[in-house]
């Protein structure tokens, strides 16, 4: 049984696991609820002795003697209508908020005249939470539990519980993203900090080790200028005139 898809991307199905070859006679999509007929008594009673009678009821009220086979295949019907619905029920009840809406059943008529569910399947929110990774793991990983809820959960259900595993991973790449980001944006501002609080305790320190003076003064630059200028001639000076070329002070 394929799943299902809705027009939009943001909606999957919980298909219940696949027929036994039973004809299919109509799907009630309304919400889910059991149509009047499915909620009656059960249709083969036990005798006094404790065993099964194949005289059942049909829809006039009458009773009608039916063959063994046909008596096995309501048994069977029977069976594959509360596996269904248990199946469902169980998605419904890991998906919470996420489902779109209640079951749909597709039914199958028995030869006692009564409709049996012989397949189901619910519909469910998958789309990522835009803008929040966060908000979008978290749900990836209740899509995933709400996919393989059942007791045997059906190949297109592990199929919606990959998909959600990857979207799970996906989001988990763009939150790290996002974490590198906002750390690097964090630091910024200590690191101009830091270089404009040294500054101020360099000029706190007692001024230039040069001239003593201002560092933002013109005079600061002036005098510095100045005793580099004497100092370098100094040096020059001391220097023998022995050499020439390129051992020659200037």
């Amino acid at each position: 049984m394929s799943i299902a898809f809705s027009p939009h991307s943001s909606v999957s199905y919980f298909p219940a696991i696949s027929g036994t070859g039973m004809e299919k006679t109509g799907v009630d999509q309304a919400t889910g609820n059991e149509p009047r007929e499915a909620k009656a008594s059960p249709m083969i009673s036990p005798t006094a002795d404790g065993s099964l009678s194949n005289a059942l009821p049909r829809g006039d009220g009458s009773r009608s003697q039916i063959n063994e086979e046909e008596l096995q295949v309501i048994r069977e019907l029977s069976s594959r209508d509360r596996e269904v619905r248990a199946h469902e029920q169980a998605h419904l009840a890991a998906a919470g908020s996420l489902a779109v809406s209640g079951a749909s059943f597709t039914y199958q008529q028995g030869p006692d005249g009564k409709r049996y569910a012989v397949g189901g399947e619910v519909s469910v929110d998958i789309a990522p939470v835009a803008g929040d990774p966060k908000a979008t793991i978290e749900k990836a990983r209740q899509i995933r539990a709400a996919a393989l809820a059942p007791t045997s959960p059906s190949a297109q259900d592990r199929q919606i519980a990959a998909q959600a595993a990857a979207m799970e991973q996906k989001a988990m790449a763009e939150l790290l993203v996002e974490s590198k980001k906002s750390q690097e944006k964090s630091l910024q501002p200590g690191r101009q900090e830091t270089a404009r609080s040294s500054e101020t305790n360099h000029a706190e320190a007692g001024g230039c080790e040069i001239c003593g003076g201002s560092h933002s003064s013109q005079s600061h630059v002036d005098s510095v200028n100045q005793k580099l200028g004497l100092a370098y001639g100094g040096i020059a000076s001391k220097t023998p005139q022995t050499g020439s070329g390129f051992d020659r002070a200037v």
